[in-house]
């Protein structure tokens, strides 16, 4: 990604700590980093997304250590604001994060315990992040991509059906059965 002032901006995994890191191009060459969350094993499949709202980074990952899907939103003085957006039994893999109008994150994300392709999603009536089962029976939602094909619009999922060996489209995927 780049921010507003076209510096390069990036989240990783730092496997040697099991760390989600936060980096910035300061100059040319030298980066500044942050720690997003240090606590366990975190960070892995992770991916970084501006809010549209506020112009600050928000990033998706997994926790190893709770199994849980978390979403972060940067603050100012190189604080994170964690949530846990879904509780997984068996692992995650394959997260995408987008936003539309309500500029309320969307995350997708490869369930490996069913081999399900799911969706947690902000609820603003709710408060609070609510997960949705969009394709079950194994196998489905590997290399999952959220998006808003309309930016007022509900989100979509394009997912890899491994039984089927195809790329599907889910749309609407917050109101669809």
């Amino acid at each position: 990604q780049f921010d507003n002032t076209d510096r390069a901006t990036m989240t990783y995994y730092k496997k040697t700590g099991g760390d989600l890191r936060f980096a910035v191009m300061t100059s040319p060459g030298i980066f500044g980093y942050e720690n997003v969350e240090t606590t366990g094993d975190v960070g892995r499949s992770n991916t970084l997304v501006a809010s549209p709202k506020s112009g600050r980074y928000t990033v998706s990952y997994f926790d190893n250590s709770t199994n849980q899907v978390k979403w972060a939103r940067h603050e100012k003085g190189g604080k994170w604001n964690i949530k846990v957006a879904a509780q997984t039994s068996g692992g995650a893999d394959f997260i995408s994060m987008a936003y539309g109008y309500s500029y309320e994150p969307a995350i997708s994300y490869y369930d490996a315990k069913g081999g399900d392709l799911k969706l947690s999603y902000y609820s603003a009536n709710a408060k609070a992040f609510v997960v949705k089962a969009l394709a079950t029976s194994g196998a489905q939602g590997l290399y999952s991509n959220a998006f808003f094909p309309s930016y007022y619009g509900q989100p979509a999922v394009f997912h890899y059906n491994r039984s089927q060996d195809r790329i599907l489209l889910l749309r609407d995927a917050v109101d669809a059965n």
